[in-house]
């Protein structure tokens, strides 16, 4: 039986642990398989396994610190950090260094986020800044203005306790509400007006 991993860093169907996970994938035990909608883990080869440096820079990033502290937490250039980030995204599997960072976040907290606090509108927001959009481009999406957006955001995070927009990217939702089909739902219905 195959271990099966969402996007968000989340053990689907498996008794291995988040945390056997993590060490089965920096060790080179184990790496990622895209398939559909998840990843599959498999056997890995010991010449993928990440570096120290790697392994942190991902921890750091996962853990919602902005990429500039991460930086300078491993005494590393902002381009040095991106290169670093790259490489463990390519032994880990994962095609985009922002999708290895939010698959750690996913492995590495055992905290999840309720949405149940959060309006409709919020939820949505919460989903595209999860994405990666800028305020300007949630605007677009939302046909708000950007001030709107950012007060939004302001909320999702008071609401949540993250401390920034990169912890909403790298966090595990436990809310069983679907933020992608609202998110469809509203850019459909903006692009038919």
């Amino acid at each position: 039986m195959h271990t099966l991993l969402s996007f968000d860093g989340e053990v689907l169907d498996s008794s291995t642990t988040p945390d056997a996970l993590w060490y089965g994938l920096c060790t080179g035990q184990r790496s990622l398989f895209h398939r559909g909608d998840c990843y599959v883990v498999g056997a890995g080869r010991t010449d993928l396994s990440l570096s120290g440096l790697e392994q942190r820079a991902l921890e750091q990033c996962a853990s919602g610190l902005l990429f500039k502290e991460v930086a300078f937490a491993l005494d590393v250039s902002a381009s040095q950090l991106s290169r670093v980030l790259r490489a463990a995204a390519m032994k880990l599997g994962v095609p985009v260094a922002m999708d290895a960072v939010r698959l750690v976040g996913g492995l590495r907290s055992g905290r999840r986020i309720a949405l149940s606090s959060l309006t409709a509108a919020e939820r949505v927001v919460f989903e595209l800044v999860k994405r990666g959009l800028t305020n300007q481009g949630i605007a677009s999406v939302r046909c708000t203005s950007a001030r709107t957006v950012a007060n939004q955001v302001a909320a999702v995070l008071a609401k949540t306790g993250l401390p920034s927009r990169r912890a909403v990217v790298a966090c595990q939702v436990s809310s069983a509400f679907n933020t992608s089909a609202a998110v469809g739902r509203r850019e459909g219905s903006s692009s038919s007006s």
